[in-house]
């Protein structure tokens, strides 16, 4: 579980980079509903959204965007 992981690290985290092929939203979700990502100072995602059409996953995303600029967390795309 991610948020297990960045929940036990002993300081935060600088970078969490993930590169997970079309498993981006469900971390940065998972991440988001555990509060982790304030254990985080940066994240940088690559996004599957141009080769993957499901409906469902489209949906994650953009409500995980919402979330995350809400927040006031910037996600960084390389």
């Amino acid at each position: 579980d991610i948020a297990q992981v960045v929940t036990n690290q002993e300081r935060k985290i600088d970078i969490l980079k993930l590169d997970v092929e079309g498993s981006e939203w469900e971390i940065l979700d998972r991440l988001y509903q555990t509060g982790t990502y304030r254990n985080v100072s940066a994240i940088y995602v690559e996004d599957h959204v141009r080769k993957i059409f499901d409906g469902k996953y489209r949906k994650l995303r953009l409500d995980v965007l919402k979330n995350y600029k809400e927040a006031g967390v910037p996600l960084y795309w390389w």
